[in-house]
């Protein structure tokens, strides 16, 4: 009797140890989301045109939805295209994946990109840090170099609309950051060459692409200095014309 009341007691306390860590950890993840940079935003220009590309760290959380909204100046940019992410934020019966509903750019000045992931066969989240949300490419009307300008991202929408959810059904509305694009020194968009984004186009930059090529990590549209839309051994000849030439 003694034995089957330690065993239960054994199983109780290890049942009670494995909520904690859960919880400790779900709590951990909840509170970086809290004080992380959340959505983010990268860009590269040209005289002619910007495009940038959205971001979102999870910290660890699986995501079920995501609504941003990004606000530009008209003065300055007009909306050439905008693609969103449909590779990994779909709806799936879990034989056919399809598309949620498409971007919003009906308003001057605003961008309104709602994304989902819903899979009815396996229930599953989008988790990890620089998870693509949507792309986006500008006209730009001012075509100065360097450029400057600013895009601002917010949520999708208010009010009772719902746009972070977790897999847990946990609403992040309120515990989202946003960042923005910024230009000038310390921004994080660059021009198209400038693949280290130090703010000049040097020999580094042909490095940089070249020790992408041979070792792999983040792709930043910077690095694709002639915008065929692939990082390959074109771009270096592009960045090493661009120092020839100064362009």
């Amino acid at each position: 009797m003694i034995k089957i009341n330690f065993r239960k007691n054994c199983i109780r306390f290890l049942n009670c140890l494995i909520c904690l860590c859960l919880t400790i950890h779900v709590s951990s993840a909840y509170m970086a989301f809290a004080e992380g940079s959340n959505i983010y935003v990268e860009g590269a220009y040209t005289e002619e045109n910007l495009v940038v590309q959205i971001y979102m760290n999870t910290y660890g959380l699986e995501m079920i939805s995501a609504g941003v909204r990004v606000i530009y100046d008209t003065n300055q940019l007009s909306v050439i295209k905008v693609l969103r992410n449909n590779d990994i934020w779909s709806i799936s019966d879990g034989d056919t994946a399809y598309p949620f509903q498409p971007p919003d750019i009906n308003k001057p000045g605003e961008i309104i990109i709602i994304l989902g992931k819903i899979n009815l066969s396996l229930p599953s989240g989008i988790t990890g840090d620089r998870v693509l949300l949507a792309d986006i490419e500008f006209e730009r009307k001012d075509h100065a170099m360097p450029p400057v300008f600013t895009i601002n991202l917010e949520k999708a929408r208010g009010g009772a609309f719902s746009n972070f959810v977790a897999i847990n059904g946990n609403i992040l509305d309120d515990i989202i950051n946003f960042g923005s694009l910024q230009t000038g020194s310390g921004g994080n968009t660059s021009q198209r060459g400038d693949a280290d984004g130090n703010g000049s186009i040097e020999q580094g930059d042909a490095d940089a692409v070249i020790y992408y090529l041979r070792n792999g990590g983040d792709i930043h549209e910077r690095m694709d200095c002639n915008d065929d839309g692939k990082i390959n051994i074109l771009d270096v000849s592009c960045i090493q014309n661009k120092l020839k030439t100064g362009g």
